[in-house]
């Protein structure tokens, strides 16, 4: 075994995880209000957000629009989808919020409190 062959890769290992790290890849949660007030606003064209409640666990936000529509953003992997929801669509159960997104394969949205 070449040892010095063997420290090489352990260090370019050590060097794709910081870059990933650096680059936000890989992460599985919506870390903040800015954060998801972002994402919201990324991914809808016009909308302009104003206020975010993010999910105790960070895999869920509502994010509220100046104009009044509201969007709801779940974990996809390591990046959040967003969906335009109506105001009606959200029920408080003491709990969690829960948002029907009216999509079947997006499904039902909890944004744990």
């Amino acid at each position: 075994m070449n040892w010095l062959q063997l420290g090489g890769s352990i260090a370019a290992i050590l060097v794709l995880a910081g870059i990933a790290w650096a680059l936000g890849l890989g992460r599985t949660s919506i870390t903040g209000e800015a954060d998801a007030m972002r994402a919201a606003e990324d991914a809808l064209s016009g909308f302009e957000a104003t206020r975010a409640v993010v999910g105790s666990d960070g895999r869920a936000a509502l994010v509220y629009g100046v104009d009044g529509r509201v969007a709801v953003l779940k974990m996809h992997g390591a990046q959040p989808a967003v969906r335009l929801v109506r105001t009606a669509a959200v029920q408080d159960t003491g709990e969690a919020l829960l948002v029907e997104s009216g999509e079947r394969l997006f499904g039902r949205v909890s944004v744990k409190k």
